[in-house]
């Protein structure tokens, strides 16, 4: 066995994992590159899903804009479960997040159904 101190990588391990995130790497060829996906919603995405669903100029947490923010999160985690589709930790948010706004939906349409209607098209949720 060879004698390696603990929590330290080999030096040819280490050099490959430099070569790998090197921008000469990545610039190859197009298979190589690695697809990033940001998890979470950008400060800036959040502002015009705000903007476009607010009901006066600071209203963060309507129905409508609960339910247009979890909109864009099940498209993204749609689209990250298409590249992973064995993350079930992702599967198991997704399904929540999903929930969450079905709930939230219903109140929607418990309250006013003509603004449910609305609300449904310009997200595009439910055909």
């Amino acid at each position: 066995m060879p004698n390696r101190e603990v929590g330290k990588l080999a030096p040819k391990r280490l050099n490959s994992l430099n070569f790998a995130f090197s921008v000469e790497f990545m610039s190859r060829t197009p298979q190589n590159t690695f697809k990033v996906f940001i998890m979470a919603l950008l400060q800036e995405r959040k502002l015009e899903i705000f903007s476009e669903y607010q009901k006066h100029p600071t209203d963060t947490g309507s129905s409508d804009v609960q339910v247009a923010l979890l909109t864009e999160r099940v498209t993204q985690l749609t689209t990250h479960l298409k590249l992973h589709p064995k993350d079930f930790s992702s599967r198991r948010s997704l399904l929540k997040i999903i929930g969450q706004r079905k709930r939230l939906l219903a109140y929607v349409r418990n309250q006013d159904r003509a603004h449910y209607k609305q609300l449904i098209q310009s997200l595009g949720v439910r055909g």
